[in-house]
């Protein structure tokens, strides 16, 4: 299929409008609207060929014409402000590969600057490495790593080398939290081994930067099991590279650090104190690019839920989430509508959460990620039990515990499945005025905490009612 007919599918109504006033040739116009007007899920070539009098070889021409033309009216004529758009785009993953994968042949290739060479290897480097969508990268990555060591300047030859290894180690944190196998202790035990050679490494050619990238690796990681007295310890060492070397970091290095230490007391559950942080770094970290801080803006939204700071949580609706859930064709459309679904929900505005609610199970795919579905799927119980529509509310829990089970979440991550046991327990108490039983009860502590929190407060609200 043409990476322009994908292209013209995601754009909004207004960058319609700015592709639509660019000058065009006859035949590429005539392309164009045929695109435009098209509905069809696959590009038909030969149809649009006999319909416009031209060739396969002429229509790849347009077609390749009509990419340029208009990517660069959109994104400019900076590859690498091209690649930054066309990842805010849903499923245009390979158009971005395409312009890198062009621009090495037709620039880096043929080039003697070294440094030029650097910086694009490393930032085809770091695109692939953190592009979910990419499949089977592992001998592209490598050769990649390859070409960063060749083109890198001779004195900083070990410190890359190690950040190449410190960065391939995040993907494979990463990949581990996907796949919930970071609780199997053997994983655990090889991830902790990689993160101590990692450090003892960065520690033997003295790299500032290389232990400060480490370091944030093992806050992720111990976060992610909840080992938070060791995340301290990491932020501590972080703070004391600050101090160590104040030359050295820049000031997005900084904040991201105490970003990190606010998810520390959020997971922790020292709400207040997180919140001040989160709110501390809101406008400042995210200052530029800010898909790049989209878990940072989630993160803070979800503490102003737990801490009821509704206005908070709608001004980050309407001023950060509202540019992604207002562009269907986005990466983050659907988990930015899920965000204001959780507040129109604390906020009791049900009918717009219904509305919301009804177009995110239309959209949702059996290829869209778990967390997601998982969040829908309990927003939408939440929905039915306050509005006192018990009866579904029990069936829905019922079907998401199934859900979960499918997938060994009572087995991964059991925390996962309270919200929905829950659900059955309180109604049922309801009816037979009784009690939670310690087990309950635990389980409803544990909805009190860390970022369960945000769906332990409607939990509340459903006893209380």
């Amino acid at each position: 299929m043409p990476i322009i007919f994908q292209h013209l599918k995601t754009l909004s109504p207004t960058e319609t409008d700015q592709v639509n006033a660019l000058p065009f040739q006859d035949r590429e116009r005539d392309v164009l609207q045929v695109m435009l007007q098209m509905n069809n899920r696959i590009f038909p070539s030969s149809t649009v060929c006999k319909r416009l009098g031209i060739t396969t070889s002429h229509l790849d021409k347009i077609n390749s014409i009509l990419f340029k033309k208009v990517i660069e009216a959109l994104a400019g004529h900076n590859i690498y402000h091209q690649i930054n758009y066309l990842d805010q785009k849903n499923g245009l993953w390979k158009a971005a590969l395409r312009i890198l994968k062009h621009h090495e042949h037709k620039v880096i290739a043929s080039s003697s600057d070294k440094t030029e060479k650097f910086e694009f290897y490393k930032f085809y480097f770091e695109w692939l490495l953190f592009n979910t969508a990419v499949q089977n990268i592992d001998e592209e990555i490598n050769r990649l790593n390859d070409e960063i060591l060749n083109n890198c300047p001779r004195s900083t030859y070990n410190e890359t080398q190690l950040w190449l290894k410190i960065s391939i180690f995040r993907k494979e944190i990463n990949i581990s939290t996907t796949k919930a196998d970071f609780t199997d202790p053997e994983k655990q035990k090889a991830l902790f081994l990689k993160l101590n050679n990692l450090i003892a490494e960065a520690q033997a050619i003295n790299s500032a930067h290389c232990l400060y990238k480490a370091k944030l690796c093992g806050v992720f990681l111990n976060n992610l099991l909840h080992n938070f007295s060791q995340s301290r310890i990491y932020i501590s060492k972080i703070n004391d590279l600050f101090l160590g070397y104040k030359e050295a970091f820049t000031e997005t290095e900084i904040l991201t650090a105490k970003w990190h230490y606010a998810q520390i007391l959020f997971f922790s559950s020292e709400f207040e104190e997180a919140f001040n942080i989160y709110h501390s770094l809101y406008g400042r970290i995210n200052k530029n690019e800010p898909l790049r801080w989209y878990i940072y803006i989630a993160e803070y939204f979800q503490i102003c839920l737990v801490v009821e700071r509704y206005d908070l949580a709608e001004e980050i609706c309407d001023n950060y989430f509202a540019k992604f859930y207002k562009d269907s064709n986005g990466n983050f459309f659907l988990s930015a509508l899920i965000q204001c679904v959780k507040l129109l929900i604390h906020t009791s505005k049900f009918d717009e959460a219904k509305s919301k609610i009804d177009e995110l199970h239309r959209l949702t795919t059996k290829t869209s990620s778990l967390q997601f579905q998982f969040a829908l799927r309990e927003l939408t119980a939440a929905h039915h039990y306050l509005t006192k529509d018990y009866k579904t509310a029990l069936t829905l829990a019922e079907k998401n515990l199934k859900f979960m089970r499918s997938k060994k979440m009572h087995v991964l991550i059991p925390e996962y499945t309270y919200h929905s046991r829950l659900i059955k327990v309180i109604i049922k108490n309801k009816q037979k005025n009784r009690q939670f039983d310690p087990e309950e009860q635990a389980m409803f502590d544990e909805m009190q905490k860390s970022t369960l929190a945000q769906y332990g407060h409607l939990l509340k609200r459903l006893i209380a009612i």
